[in-house]
């Protein structure tokens, strides 16, 4: 993405937000992938192809038929969780969820906070049984918890 600097010198987002070589070069590589299915698959990602329904209409909906081809490589690999952070919201959806832009089977969990309350994001704790998330703020206090169990 291209930054410039605002009168502040703080970062600011300039509108750079074509993606679709980058997607389709990322799709050719999940195509030549082949996973075990032995054991649970999570797709850690900047932005997931599932996004939300929040994102309808804005600036990032976008390319959503690349959005598709990459989403139906994930599926086909067996993916059964992405982690995210590109809505900046601590959210978790179902598979299949109604908030979702496209239909996807495995869970999402979009977990980056930044905005003037601080920046926050997710703390990921990975067992046998489970994957736990922690959603903190910039403190590292706990603001809520959810699990996804295998």
């Amino acid at each position: 993405l291209e930054y410039g600097y605002g009168y502040n010198g703080e970062a600011v987002y300039n509108g750079s937000n074509i993606f679709e070589k980058y997607r389709r070069c990322e799709t050719e590589f999940l195509r030549a992938l082949s996973l075990p299915t032995d054991k649970p698959l999570i797709s850690v990602s900047h932005i997931c192809p599932a996004m939300t329904t929040s994102c309808a209409g804005n600036i990032f909906d976008i390319e959503r038929d690349v959005y598709s081809e990459w989403n139906k490589e994930l599926e086909r690999l067996g993916i059964g969780i992405m982690i995210s952070g590109h809505i900046h919201c601590y959210l978790r959806l179902e598979p299949n969820d109604p908030k979702s832009l496209l239909p996807h089977s495995y869970q999402v969990v979009f977990g980056a906070r930044c905005d003037g309350q601080g920046i926050a994001g997710t703390a990921i704790i990975l067992n046998e049984q489970e994957l736990i998330y922690r959603f903190t703020d910039s403190e590292h206090n706990v603001i809520a918890e959810d699990s996804i169990k295998f």
